[in-house]
């Protein structure tokens, strides 16, 4: 077929469907080559019991480097708290709710034997319930330590305006 040839429908659909096919193709292969530099932002778990390698997944759900090190003494750990409920709101009329979320990065209990590093807000994981009505002005306060491994911070999904959304 030469360039000046009009292509029919069928045959338009076809190279279509072929380029739909093909795009995920490649776009598997490029992640199946790309470096392994962002496994290094991985969730750190700390694991107890009798030595021998481990394989431990990361973040994006694949299967990080076997740990190969010596083995790891059992750890003894306690679980974070659960976050506490806040209180019923007793107005009518709408108003500001002020919170502060003090980051904290915490090792802690994940299961018997096994100790996590967590990303906390206020000690807990999600952090604290905060309650607003409808019409309220929420502030809320992000404080990172200077010394924390990561600038955390909140993505507020259901927010409309500015910095939410």
């Amino acid at each position: 077929m030469n360039i000046h040839e009009s292509l029919g429908r069928r045959e338009v659909l076809r190279r279509i469907g072929l380029a739909g096919v093909a795009v995920p193709v490649v776009g598997l292969l490029g992640t199946a080559c790309d470096d392994k530099g962002d496994e290094a932002a991985a969730a750190e778990v700390v694991t107890g019991g009798e030595g021998g390698s481990q394989t431990v997944a990361n973040s994006a759900g694949t299967a990080g480097a076997a740990a190969t090190a010596a083995p790891q003494q059992a750890v003894d750990l306690d679980y974070l708290p659960n976050p506490e409920v806040a209180p019923p709101i007793d107005r009518n009329e709408p108003g500001t709710v002020q919170a502060r979320l003090e980051i904290a990065e915490v090792e802690a209990k994940l299961a018997d034997g096994v100790g996590y590093k967590y990303w906390t807000f206020n000690g807990t994981v999600p952090g604290p319930m905060i309650r607003a009505r409808v019409g309220d002005h929420v502030e809320i306060t992000i404080a990172n330590p200077k010394d924390s491994g990561v600038g955390h911070n909140v993505d507020f999904h259901a927010a409309t305006g500015q910095g939410g959304g």
